[in-house]
């Protein structure tokens, strides 16, 4: 049998001493024995559940590949502009996108960055599909304020050093790069080229969002977005509207060597990870030990005391009521 516990053992011990502690002033007390005993049973059940044992048994194929799949993400204001899917801000394509191809390469190990006037390592690598998830949740805009512009090539020197720190730990790895943005490059410094990562860059593609008509963007600020306030062009005195510029994401796709996608609905991505998951070297693995959790008996026992407290309660009440009629 194996012992997991899910809370730290010193909790455990605390609420094991208090317990009994309880369950020893209750009796000497003379209160209700039978309660003592089902309250007190109830509370060790617990305790037996949060230990998470279990038995050897069964097994478990483990799934793993020779990806390193980075996601660079463009976080400035303008993908919030709600020209995606309808009216919907850019990001919930780019979100809803990020997924789909984690989901697609399971067994991968993924990282995330994101930049606007920075660049930040959002998600270090990982084969954790909950630590991606998480982090794609509270992937934000920028705030409007910190602003400097939009510049595709901020993510560029933290790109480049990711994937030469994951190669120099196992070189065997072919290493993916997806680039999510609408293109726009409104800060005055020419972006440089991606071409410095195609050597290292094994496929992966471009995504562009956003339209020719383009759409305005929301405000956000410390507070979070400031609905129905967008963000404003001063000199038109109306809100600023953010176009797609493709012709600077298919650049970006031909530094790297890998194909442009224009992103406009959810969906429709197996035809271009469908390519990169068949040449990857994945593997299930021999079946490794599996374990039979045991949680469900004491849950059963919880469930038969409380069954039990329930008809003690119940039969107390009904002598209640005969005690009353009897005063009456």
């Amino acid at each position: 049998m194996t012992i997991a516990p899910l809370v730290p053992w010193p909790v455990l011990a605390v609420v094991a001493v208090a317990t009994a502690a309880t369950a020893v002033l209750r009796w000497r007390r003379r209160r209700a024995h039978g309660a003592v005993v089902r309250s007190t049973a109830m509370v060790a059940l617990v305790l037996v559940i949060a230990l998470d044992p279990a038995v050897g048994g069964g097994h478990v194929d483990a799934r793993a590949s020779n990806l390193d799949v980075l996601f660079m993400v463009d976080t400035t204001g303008s993908v919030a502009a709600q020209d995606y899917d309808g009216d919907q801000p850019r990001l919930v394509g780019v979100r809803a996108d990020v997924l789909d191809i984690a989901n697609q390469l399971a067994g991968a190990r993924f990282a995330m960055i994101t930049f606007d006037s920075v660049a930040r390592l959002d998600l270090p690598w990982t084969t954790d599909y909950g630590a991606l998830s998480a982090s794609t949740d509270v992937m934000r805009q920028e705030r409007t304020y910190n602003s400097l512009g939009s510049r595709l090539d901020v993510g560029l020197d933290m790109a480049e050093s990711t994937l030469r720190r994951a190669k120099q730990a196992d070189s065997g790895r072919r290493q993916l790069v997806f680039f999510f943005s609408d293109g726009e490059q409104t800060n005055p410094l020419e972006a440089r080229s991606f071409r410095r990562l195609r050597g290292a860059v094994a496929g992966g593609a471009v995504f562009g969002y956003g339209t020719a008509v383009g759409g305005p963007m929301m405000r956000y600020t410390s507070a979070g977005y400031d609905f129905d306030t967008y963000i404003m062009d001063y000199q038109s005195g109306q809100p600023a509207i953010s176009h797609i510029d493709e012709d600077n994401l298919r650049r970006v796709a031909t530094q790297l060597g890998v194909r442009y996608r224009h992103r406009t609905a959810p969906g429709g991505l197996q035809g271009v990870v469908s390519d990169v998951a068949a040449s990857a070297d994945s593997n299930v693995f021999d079946p490794r030990p599996g374990a039979r959790r045991l949680y469900w008996i004491p849950a059963l026992g919880i469930v038969a005391l409380a069954l039990w407290q329930i008809v003690a309660v119940v039969g107390e009440l009904d002598d209640v009521r005969r005690m009353t009629r009897r005063a009456a």
